[in-house]
């Protein structure tokens, strides 16, 4: 019909036809076997791939085991049901288990552990569900099940305790509110060894400078044609002295196009070595500075997450992350611009039929220019980033505020559009100091201006181009953020899963989104989820 389910009530649904998948797959199984019974393998089979349960693994040591050498029991659906009940409500029963021979003070006999049931947990239970649970338990098989037998049997599952923790408003909960379990607790993180805490920074660092990585891979040629486009001057000299004609493009698209032409598919990525090496300390030192001065401006509520920080600070807090990573920033810049056009000058030269300078490797270009040349244009790059970084994350943070009113329903979508929203204009008011840096950094070819200072380039740029000039390349750097943001994140998520599943997930370090909002969308229980659903989609079509 047109009623929709609610989440309650599809759960509600779904448990139950989970149950009923797994008894029609035992029933195929027994019409399978002819006799009625199952042969203890195919009951284990049935058990642990259709109930939907996730089986300790000496819990099913324990249903697989022959209890002697003869042992040649088969198994009725009565047993399937009752197994199917242990496997269902297995912290319940190794909680009344242990709580029952805690009070005993002693090992409990079948008839001890019902009561139990009945008492700890209001359930009552069969006589074939008790049976089961002694033959999963009871190791010795003498009739009683002591503590150190669930312990074997279960391990930290069975006897790990509730442990209450401050939630929302102050009061104590068994249900931590949102990045409680993702931050961990005071007492957790200090147990951590040194060789530990070591481990684990390496590892994330690797994580996300190889998602950073392909991320900046991606979006690679945008940038070199943004360089380009910004490098050429307009309505200056279209040859050198010698009639050499100036590399001219009439559009980014003429530039691309010339770009492939001429250097081929590769030549888009000139340059791509120094922006590999400086994407992970660049974005890294960054987003862990803004972190920190917004925690220090913020009135903020750990324990609810609410929080409230004054809009002056927020941007503050922008700018200073801005400002701390032009010491990466810069001498990689100047580098990676320079590599850009070399195979630009290079194509012009050849063009005209004359032989080329020779190609300058990174060591040349950062032999030539030096340690303090590396920093040429840093304040224009320092125009750029303080004020990118505070218009972005403020305005990242109003936009997911406007997306999303509460931070458990934070979803892919959101970030991705949050990060775009806070990229337009922090993307497009920022490109004039863009422009300028790039012009100051590249090498000057013979006809093209020669600029003295920031300013003294700002006022060429003026009076020979006109103020669009400055707006050379604004489409381009919006463009380029939100399909790396994208990439980014999908390449960490995908490396995690794959080469490092036991590293806590933390935001990749180029991609800008607080740590908070990225443990939101990577709870287990949404992992935990999706598995079983697959799994119970799976095995619907197995039984067919």
């Amino acid at each position: 019909g047109e009623r929709r389910l609610r989440a309650h009530e599809f759960s509600q649904f779904f448990t139950r036809l989970q149950e009923e998948i797994a008894s029609q797959a035992f029933l195929k199984a027994q019409a399978k076997s002819g006799g009625g019974l199952l042969p203890r393998a195919a009951f284990a089979d049935v058990l642990v791939r259709y109930t939907g349960s996730a089986v300790p693994p000496k819990v099913l040591d324990s249903i697989c085991r022959p209890r002697h050498a003869d042992d040649t029991r088969e198994f009725s659906f009565g047993d399937f049901l009752a197994y199917s009940y242990l496997l269902r409500h297995i912290p319940a029963v190794s909680h009344a288990l242990l709580t029952a021979c805690d009070i005993k003070k002693g090992p409990i006999s079948k008839d001890d552990f019902k009561v139990a049931m009945r008492a700890l947990m209001g359930q009552q239970i069969s006589r074939m569900e008790a049976e089961a649970v002694f033959e999963v338990f009871d190791h010795d098989a003498d009739g009683f099940i002591t503590r150190v037998e669930v312990e074997r049997i279960m391990g930290e599952l069975g006897v790990r305790s509730m442990q209450p923790v401050v939630g929302r408003g102050g009061k104590l909960t068994f249900a931590p509110p949102p990045g409680y379990a993702a931050s961990g607790s005071a007492e957790s993180v200090g147990e951590r060894t040194l060789g530990q805490w070591l481990q684990d920074f390496v590892e994330h660092f690797a994580l996300g400078a190889v998602a950073g990585g392909i991320g900046a891979t991606a979006v690679y040629p945008i940038d070199l044609i943004k360089t380009r486009w910004q490098n050429q001057r307009s309505g200056a000299a279209k040859t050198m002295a010698d009639g050499t004609a100036l590399p001219h493009y009439e559009s980014a698209l003429d530039c691309f196009l010339q770009t492939v032409r001429k250097e081929g598919p590769l030549g888009l990525y000139r340059g791509l070595l120094p922006q590999l090496v400086g994407v992970a300390p660049e974005k890294a030192i960054k987003l862990t500075v803004n972190d920190v001065l917004r925690e220090a401006f913020t009135n903020k509520d750990k324990l609810t997450g609410e929080h409230d920080i004054y809009f002056p600070l927020e941007v503050l807090a922008g700018c200073g992350a801005g400002a701390s990573q032009v010491v990466f920033t810069n001498p990689l810049e100047i580098v990676k611009i320079r590599l850009q056009v070399q195979g630009e000058t290079q194509a012009m030269f050849l063009a005209a039929g004359k032989t080329p300078p020779r190609p300058q490797s990174v060591l040349d270009i950062c032999r030539e220019l030096g340690f303090l040349g590396l920093y040429k244009g840093a304040n224009a790059c320092f125009l750029r980033d303080i004020p990118f970084s505070g218009i972005y994350f403020p305005a990242y943070a109003a936009a997911k505020r406007w997306l999303v009113e509460k931070p458990e329903d934070l979803q892919p979508i959101h970030l991705l559009a949050a990060g775009a929203i806070a990229g337009i204009p922090a993307a497009s008011l920022t490109t004039p100091a863009d422009v300028i840096k790039t012009r100051m950094q590249v090498v000057a070819r013979e006809g093209e201006a020669q600029y003295a200072s920031l300013g003294d380039c700002a006022a060429q740029i003026l009076r020979q181009e006109g103020i669009g000039a400055f707006f050379k390349g604004a489409g381009m750097r919006v463009l380029r953020s939100s399909p790396q943001f994208g990439v980014t994140l999908l390449a960490y998520e995908l490396l995690h899963r794959l080469v490092a599943p036991h590293v806590e997930a933390r935001p990749p370090t180029n991609a800008p989104v607080p740590a908070a909002d990225f443990q939101q969308l990577t709870q287990s229980r949404i992992s935990s989820s999706l598995a079983t659903f697959t799994r119970m989609l799976t095995n619907l079509g197995n039984i067919r």
